[in-house]
């Protein structure tokens, strides 16, 4: 009897060691994925102003800026999870409050203990 209940609690400390990745792929996310980003469509658009852009997209977590010869260049970065094994690090550049154009400057995989990847960051 004693050594039954050892065994049943290794089996579901296995168990639940053995499970992590497949667990954490289940998990719900804060926005469903649909197979495209969400800067997609009307939330990204040129000539949208700074303020537009935040109320449709929320705060970034990191800006930066340049004033020269009276011009205000501005850059919003966000990072958005796609799925449950990417996060995508986007710039959306503004040029005197108007959005002038966006760039992805990377993707971060998720989990990569899971499928025993060391390189965890890619760029473009």
């Amino acid at each position: 009897m004693r050594y039954q209940r050892l065994y049943l609690i290794l089996f579901i400390t296995m168990l639940l060691t053995l499970s992590g990745c497949s667990s954490s792929i289940l998990s719900p996310q804060s926005s469903p994925y649909n197979g495209q980003s969400a800067f997609m469509g009307d939330k990204v658009r040129p000539g949208l102003t700074r303020k537009e852009f935040i109320s449709l997209n929320g705060q970034p977590y990191k800006t930066s800026f340049t004033f020269e010869d009276g011009i205000m260049r501005e850059t919003l970065f966000y990072k958005e999870r796609l799925g449950t094994w990417y996060i995508l690090n986007m710039a959306f550049y503004f040029v005197n409050d108007k959005l002038v154009a966006q760039k992805q400057l990377g993707e971060e995989l998720l989990y990569n203990d899971c499928n025993h990847n060391n390189n965890n960051t890619k760029s473009n």
